[in-house]
């Protein structure tokens, strides 16, 4: 009998916080939890790609692009797009931060098990997850853990 590996979707906060050395303490948290989650299927989205290729720093864009070879990148799907209107209709995540509601229905209609991110306003939070969940309950989708990387260790 095999193990199935868990599925954890990157948020873009992950990538950057990887090499953001303004911010010593999350960047050490970040490759730590990074070290413990590389054996894993590891994914991230064209959301975040398109969100790592506005870098305009051209040394941390390249370092952020390179972060990713490699991993797995979801499209997003018409699934998730209506899966992320019901999600804004609940308005639990302002509607500006679209790319925000993107990526958790992207993550959900991909069958992750976690979503990690350093993004306490709008993803790891339990309001958020607690709606979002209800959500994907109703829908017929898996509940999802939204966590900041340092919940992996």
């Amino acid at each position: 009998m095999s193990i199935k590996k868990q599925k954890i979707y990157l948020d873009t906060s992950v990538i950057s916080a990887y090499y953001d050395e303004r911010q010593i303490d999350r960047m050490k948290l970040t490759r730590e939890s990074y070290q413990k989650i590389k054996f894993f299927d590891l994914y991230i989205s064209e959301i975040t790609l398109n969100e790592l290729e506005q870098t305009t720093d051209i040394e941390r864009k390249n370092k952020f692009l390179k972060f990713t070879q490699g991993l797995n990148i979801l499209p997003l799907t018409l699934q998730a797009k209506k899966l992320s209107q019901i999600y804004s209709q609940t308005k639990i995540i302002p509607v500006k931060f679209q790319d925000d509601i993107f990526q958790i229905a992207i993550a959900v209609t991909n069958n992750m098990n976690y979503i990690l991110s350093w993004n306490f306003k709008h993803m790891v939070n339990l309001s958020v997850r607690t709606v979002i969940n209800a959500i994907n309950v109703q829908q017929g989708y898996a509940q999802i853990e939204i966590l900041a990387p340092p919940e992996m260790l």
